[in-house]
């Protein structure tokens, strides 16, 4: 019998997936392959529009897939992070980010839809992190 709440129970789920994840994209990054956008460009700045969406464009990365604010270096985990973390409402962060209501509900919408992809990435960009952190080593405050 399990002593832990469900959302104790959620956590632990979520961080085992994110383990997996993590690991397969280390024997991605190994083997030389890394998951390319359609496009297969990392340097465009480039914004594609997606047909469902009025403020979300689509961006060529070389893994990043996730949906960004048209005319803004912003991606909707980003605006969505911002406004949770700083418990705003969508008018709140609207105002806040300088954006029409109808961009911070369609990003709110995308990113309901889309948890897998962006905790997927965010694994994956956490794990760059390390790698990069581990290769920098500390660095000198001057």
């Amino acid at each position: 019998m399990s002593t832990q709440t469900p959302t104790e129970e959620r956590v632990n789920v979520l961080e085992t997936k994110i383990h997996r994840v993590e690991a397969m994209l280390k024997l991605l990054l190994e083997s030389g392959i890394a998951p390319l956008n359609k496009a297969g460009d990392e340097t465009s700045e480039t914004e594609i529009p997606v047909d469902s969406y009025l403020h979300l464009v689509q961006r060529p990365h070389s893994w990043r897939q996730q949906l960004f604010i048209k005319g803004r270096n912003l991606s909707v985990r980003q605006l969505v992070g911002t406004a949770l973390a700083n418990r705003m409402n969508e008018e709140e962060a609207a105002e806040d980010l300088s954006l029409p209501i109808e961009a911070i509900r369609e990003a709110f919408a995308y990113f309901d839809q889309n948890k897998e992809l962006l905790e997927l990435e965010s694994a994956f960009e956490r794990y760059i992190v390390s790698q990069w952190s581990k290769t920098r080593g500390p660095q000198p405050v001057s």
